[in-house]
């Protein structure tokens, strides 16, 4: 006959038991990634989710879920166009007439990487315009997803993409931004874009609305002014693009990704970061007293915002489109240099997004993403805070980071052979992260 305490142990293990189908369902398919990494026989070279604070409460179901809390996935990726590697095949350990450098390998094995980590949205730079049609568009399609594209301006024949699962998101809007701007030649004179779209959960279309914006900077290491200007445009759009003026926060939560081509000491990365760098000592040519890296006829403000839409904010009347050239548009309106006033030449970039990178750039060992004259980190994924009165800093508001996919350290990549190569298909790593998209009021 059972005593009394053996009885009540055998019960509270029962019902640690039963907790499995309460407490671990969030965490079943992170952790069957994990298993498939584990089995594809790369063991050491394995690339694992990691969890935040957060994500290990979520997990463990000890953070209280509210029914309109979305999670979901987002990964980001430049996949390396073809026709660029067979242009620059010097760039490359690997033979461009190779196996591995063969596109519909290449491609299969991105659908393989696709599938294996399943994410919901995905950000993609490098992607050729002609392989949108016949490659990435048919084939996410079956897959679940649906996708929007914008191809570099000029004579370039590669792009930015948004994809996402059609069951799980609503693409409420989208916009794209061109860094090739005719009134500023110094430095706005490049063929780069920028891809914004805005999402709202299937299970609530009118609320839970987000921004996800992927960009692909300019490569020129000598030209980080060029870098920080296109930054700014960038930051601009998405200033207006999910501007919604309602609690504290004033803007829609956000996601900016892309292969900015800058590593961490960099200005761009120091103004998402940071909130603000500055871009005197850029150029060439010094900056005149109250002039701007960028002209002020185009009209964006040292805050890395639209003059026209600030104006239209103030004045409480329908936000205006800005001044910015458009290669589809006619309806730009340029300004003059004294119509900025004060909001212009500080010498400082700056905004109030409070971006925090999923990855961390000085974590060590180094984590890296592609090979630059030695391997680096120079692809990002940022999310939006808001700045709590509170605490006097910026901390998570209605996007919450669960986890993130760990990267290959420097000496991994040298192990498995320098990018691309029989396990990566393109020159740079994927990168992605699980977030949890809340409707709580900020």
């Amino acid at each position: 006959m059972e005593s009394s305490k053996e009885f009540k142990r055998k019960a509270s293990v029962s019902s640690k038991i039963g907790d499995i189908s309460t407490k671990s369902k969030r965490s079943m398919r992170y952790s069957t990634m994990r298993k498939q990494d584990d089995d594809d026989g790369r063991s050491s070279s394995s690339r694992n989710w990691t969890s935040t604070n957060l994500g290990s409460k979520y997990d463990a179901g000890e953070y209280k879920v509210q029914s309109r809390d979305v999670p979901f996935t987002l990964m980001n990726y430049n996949v390396l166009a073809d026709y660029l590697a067979q242009r620059h095949p010097e760039l490359y350990s690997t033979n461009v007439e190779s196996d591995i450098m063969k596109w519909p390998i290449r491609f299969e094995k991105i659908v393989q990487e696709i599938l294996r980590y399943s994410c919901d949205i995905l950000c993609f730079q490098e992607v050729q315009s002609d392989h949108f049609l016949h490659f990435f568009e048919g084939k996410l399609r079956s897959l679940g997803y649906d996708g929007i594209y914008k191809k570099r301006t000029g004579d370039k024949q590669d792009g930015c993409a948004i994809f996402y699962k059609h069951d799980k998101f609503v693409l409420i809007d989208q916009t794209d931004v061109e860094y090739q701007q005719p009134l500023a030649t110094s430095c706005l004179n490049r063929d780069n874009i920028g891809l914004l779209a805005k999402f709202a959960p299937v299970q609530d279309p009118q609320n839970g609305h987000f921004v996800v914006a992927t960009t692909h900077l300019l490569f020129n290491p000598n030209r980080q002014d060029v870098k920080l200007a296109q930054m700014a445009l960038l930051l601009a759009e998405l200033d207006r693009f999910s501007w919604t003026n309602e609690g504290s926060t004033s803007h829609l939560p956000s996601i900016i990704t892309g292969d900015f081509n800058c590593q961490a000491h960099h200005s761009v990365y120091e103004l998402l970061c940071n909130g603000l760098a500055s871009y005197r000592g850029l150029t060439k040519k010094s900056i005149q007293p109250n002039h701007g890296l960028i002209p002020a006829e185009i009209g964006i403000t040292d805050s890395c915002q639209h003059f026209d839409v600030l104006t239209s904010r103030a004045k409480k009347i329908p936000s205006a489109q800005g001044r910015l050239y458009h290669s589809k548009r006619t309806d730009t309106n340029p300004g003059t240099v004294e119509s900025m006033g004060a909001y212009y030449g500080s010498g400082t970039f700056h905004h109030k997004f409070g971006f925090k990178s999923v990855y961390n750039p000085y974590a060590k060992p180094k984590a890296v993403t592609t090979r630059q004259n030695g391997y680096v980190m120079v692809d990002y994924i940022l999310y939006s805070r808001y700045f709590s009165h509170r605490y006097s800093k910026f901390v998570e508001g209605n996007l919450k980071l669960l986890q993130r996919l760990s990267l290959y350290t420097e000496k991994q990549c040298t192990d498995l052979g320098h990018l691309p190569n029989e396990k990566c298909p393109s020159d740079h790593l994927s990168l992605a992260a699980k977030f949890l998209l809340t409707a709580n009021k900020m």
